[in-house]
């Protein structure tokens, strides 16, 4: 998963620092002209573990040889092509994990006891309570799972005929918010200021 994101990240730096783009001697550019580029992206997530860097440790060996060619080479277009295949690549990855994640989230929750109604009405000051930009995931979360419907400015939701597993996703949610807020200012509160 890290591949395409550690290819990007290596050939922005390297363009930027011009590292290894030099002019080719003439007896180098009929050679470098005559290679094509291997775009392929052998590398599997499952071949990273936790103190290795896929490219230094030679697991991604192809895609290091990709960026050398591409950064010799000074092709502009072909350096947009393989970042734009590494960029989708990563885009349907993250994607894929988003909606797994999505799907253990809805199982967990599918073990939580039926919400009580206290809680139900405490949910919904909780809720109502948030930031605007918190409840856009919300929404995302109440709709997980419905029929798309169309756009709208403002949604109604009841919370007695919710599901369990979104009133509990919810919870969790409005829970993790309501935490994240309470650190952000313990840590303005503890920050000296200079």
């Amino acid at each position: 998963m890290l591949d395409p994101v550690v290819s990007m990240s290596e050939l922005r730096y390297k363009i930027r620092s011009n590292s290894l783009v030099t002019s080719p001697l003439d007896g180098d550019a009929a050679q470098v002209a005559s290679k094509k580029p291997k775009l392929s992206s052998s590398c599997s997530p499952t071949s990273i573990t936790g103190n290795s860097h896929p490219i230094k440790s030679g697991s991604c060996k192809e895609v290091e040889d990709d960026l050398e060619f591409l950064l010799k080479n000074d092709n502009q277009l072909l350096v947009e092509e393989t970042m734009k295949k590494y960029s989708d690549e990563l885009s349907s990855t993250l994607v894929h994990m988003e909606q797994k994640l999505e799907e253990t989230l809805d199982a967990i929750m599918s073990k939580c006891r039926p919400m009580t109604r206290t809680e139900k009405r405490q949910l919904q000051k909780l809720i109502q309570q948030l930031p605007k930009e918190n409840l856009v995931r919300v929404v995302e979360i109440i709709q997980r799972g419905r029929p798309a419907e169309k756009p709208c400015e403002e949604i109604f939701v009841d919370l007695e005929k919710e599901e369990n597993v979104t009133l509990w996703r919810l919870y969790y949610y409005v829970e993790a918010v309501e935490k994240a807020k309470m650190l952000a200012q313990l840590q303005c509160s503890t920050t000296p200021t200079s």
